[in-house]
């Protein structure tokens, strides 16, 4: 069984930023809707999606991809913290960045 690591929060927004956003520049919180904004769309939803069950060795079922849990980055931690277990809690954790 895999080691339970804790999700940081600032992985996630850097995936985000580096390989879902074409505009590099655009400011967003961990509670701004992601897909209100046209932040992410269905498709960055499944990059998203590989990326977390590929970094974090959990798997999201069909059931679980709906936008409540998409549409922020603390929707999104929450997700992956309850797929391992864990707190809400974020520890920082050292993870190569994904690149496609």
């Amino acid at each position: 069984m895999r080691d339970r690591h804790a999700i940081d929060t600032h992985m996630i927004e850097e995936f985000i930023r580096s390989e879902l956003i074409r505009e590099r520049f655009t400011k967003f919180k961990d509670t701004d809707n992601l897909i209100e904004t046209g932040i992410i769309d269905s498709l960055g939803i499944q990059r998203l999606l590989l990326y977390l069950e590929a970094a974090f060795s959990i798997h999201i079922s069909d059931d679980e991809l709906i936008p409540d849990n998409f549409e922020t980055i603390d929707a999104i931690c929450s997700l992956c913290w309850e797929k391992l277990g864990q707190e809400s809690v974020p520890v920082e954790r050292s993870l190569k960045p994904y690149h496609s």
